[in-house]
């Protein structure tokens, strides 16, 4: 709590205690009037005043009514005032008087005995009965006391009793509810994070799974194309047979291959990228900055065509990036900076150390790269050795429909450890 702050008066005024004089001739009654003409003299706006059952010591009718009018008059003054008082009509005054308001301390009905908790708004009943028998008033004149009461004061009494009860329940309710409250949100945030990150984990799963399966058909495509070489070159019946079995085994092993779906994600309306390309996409070919657009794709193959200015190209999966719109370049001239790059192609590639697996997909970025250069030869630099990458690259050759021609370098280009590769303008 903050506990109660209060401003600096310039006097504290109070009408405490009974000093009722016999010399001076001061009845209890005429003793307070003296101190309220005090206070009421001598106190301002910025005065505090303490009364103590104004009214009293009196007839209860002249008491209250007297009582009603120093509040009023304190209130119109602005003086901070507080009043304590068994008058119901200066508490039925206080609760329809604009700036006043009733308080009372909490009374228990269970144990007859005050909590001394302050109750705001609220105002009390004086409880008399339940203390005198509390204190040890024989149960017979409290009763007969209760009996003497008019019913309307009765069931005023009841009245506070009853709402008192009520309060002090729903207050503990209220704090109940409010504690439920607080563990609900708690629960909430700890299941909304869980789900995050359950979604999180089946995403990256699913990502995982996507990636290896396409690792897995890159390595399938090319078993089936050196599977195919092999065919050609076989000469014994055995041999045919072998390589018709492997690729037949490998065909099967590739159409068994099942891409798993990315899991939905809920939440915001707009759609979310998943990264995969679809037709209609812009995708921009790696390491360079052309862009073209998707026009047909094959899941078998795991390529995209591409219409990339007057070409199409067959690219490989792992050859392009898809472009988002927060990814492409925001400032006009895309064809400019297109062509500054299409400038510094290398009219050279040198695969020597490569391993076999690298060097067709290696083949088409650097060919589809060059083609849109509009380079008219390029020279792939293999070397000799034991003459695997050059049959790979002549093998590649023989199959692109980017390349119109392809040969063994000149002496002075690097002879057999060169294949020259003329390309489509």
């Amino acid at each position: 709590d903050d506990g109660t702050t209060l401003p600096l008066f310039d006097c504290i005024f109070a009408d405490l205690g009974d000093e009722q004089s016999i010399e001076q001739t001061l009845s209890t009654f005429s003793w307070h009037v003296s101190n309220l003409v005090r206070i009421v003299s001598g106190s301002t706006e910025r005065s505090l005043v303490l009364l103590d059952e104004p009214g009293s010591a009196t007839d209860p009718t002249e008491g209250s009514a007297l009582a009603r009018a120093l509040l009023d008059h304190f209130r119109t003054k602005g003086t901070l005032t507080i009043a304590a008082t068994h008058y119901t009509d200066v508490k039925v005054f206080a609760h329809t008087t604009p700036g006043l308001q009733n308080a009372s301390l909490e009374f228990d009905p269970v144990t007859k005995k005050p909590t001394y908790r302050l109750q705001m708004g609220f105002p009390g009943g004086s409880n008399a009965f339940a203390t005198a028998a509390r204190l040890g008033l024989p149960e017979e004149l409290v009763e007969a006391a209760r009996r003497m009461m008019s019913k309307a004061e009765q069931d005023l009494a009841k009245l506070l009793a009853d709402l008192e009860q009520q309060k002090k329940e729903t207050a503990e309710l209220r704090q109940e509810l409010e504690h439920e409250r607080q563990s609900l949100r708690a629960l909430r945030q700890q299941l909304d994070n869980e789900l995050a990150r359950l979604r999180s984990e089946e995403r990256r799963a699913v990502n995982e799974a996507r990636d290896s399966l396409s690792r897995e058909a890159a390595a399938l495509h090319r078993l089936i194309r050196e599977v195919s070489t092999e065919l050609r070159k076989s000469r014994t019946k055995e041999q045919v047979e072998r390589a018709r079995e492997t690729l037949q085994a490998t065909q099967q092993r590739l159409q068994a291959l099942e891409m798993p779906p990315l899991p939905q994600e809920e939440g915001p309306d707009e759609p979310i990228d998943d990264g995969r390309i679809h037709v209609g996409d812009t995708v921009r070919i790696r390491g360079t900055l052309t862009e073209g657009t998707v026009l047909s794709l094959s899941e078998k193959t795991y390529q995209v065509e591409v219409q990339c200015k007057q070409a199409k190209l067959w690219l490989g999966v792992d050859s392009v990036d898809k472009v988002t719109p927060s990814s492409k370049p925001q400032a006009p001239g895309i064809s400019i900076r297109s062509a500054k790059a299409d400038r510094e192609v290398p009219r050279e590639l040198d695969l020597r150390g490569k391993r076999a697996e690298e060097v067709e997909p290696l083949l088409d970025s650097y060919v589809n790269t060059a083609v849109l250069a509009r380079l008219p030869a390029v020279r792939i630099i293999h070397g000799v050795g034991t003459g695997t990458v050059r049959s790979i690259v002549r093998e590649w050759a023989d199959r692109s429909f980017l390349v119109t021609e392809s040969h063994p370098g000149e002496h002075s280009e690097g002879g057999d450890g060169v294949t020259i590769l003329e390309l489509q303008q």
